[in-house]
């Protein structure tokens, strides 16, 4: 079992693996090709200025030195599409929708866009609580066209406890990662 992508290490969620040497390739090309749809779940600070946003700020590639993403008109093309889900206090769930696939490119686009997320000590320097060593951020869905089989599957991580985990009460959120595609889903609160 090999990976055909990656999670920064301190993000949960769906991730997608290859069971053989002859599946990576093509799984591979899905991810690089834009052919996967991405779901994710961020917490972030406060409450962001909008209920619906689009981020395409350019991104450089990661800098090992300064350990980040830093965003550049030199730097490669992004987009994420968000959502504003609900608001607790000083946090609020927002739905991310990534159309590329750029190291970093949730982080640093709600950073910029002044909602970083919470916990996060690159995009968001701050004190973290004790013993926590994850991100709020989480992949709650993926779907691609089988390369294999054309069939289109889809796969999704359990986001329900991971909002309560935040303090958000699930059942007040009308939110189906499944659902979206195009721009973020409409939420009924």
């Amino acid at each position: 079992i090999r990976h055909v992508h990656r999670l920064d290490e301190e993000t949960s969620g769906v991730l997608i693996l290859a069971r053989s040497k002859g599946a990576i390739a093509p799984l591979s090309r899905c991810f690089a090709d834009g052919q996967v749809e991405k779901v994710y779940l961020a917490v972030v600070k406060g409450r962001p200025k909008n209920e619906r946003w689009t981020c395409r700020l350019a991104l450089l590639p990661f800098d090992p030195k300064k350990r980040r993403v830093l965003p550049g008109r030199e730097g490669k093309p992004t987009e994420t599409h968000f959502q504003l889900l609900a608001t607790e206090g000083d946090r609020s769930l927002v739905a991310c929708r990534p159309v590329t696939g750029r190291t970093h490119q949730i982080r640093v686009h709600l950073a910029e866009t002044g909602s970083p997320i919470i916990d996060d000590r690159l995009y968001a320097p701050g004190p973290r609580p004790e013993g926590e060593k994850q991100l709020g951020l989480r992949a709650v869905y993926m779907a691609l066209i089988h390369p294999f089989t054309h069939r289109k599957v889809g796969i999704a991580a359990d986001w329900k406890r991971f909002a309560k985990r935040y303090g958000f009460d699930r059942r007040t959120i009308d939110f189906e990662p499944s659902a979206m595609t195009g721009s973020a889903p409409v939420s009924k609160r």
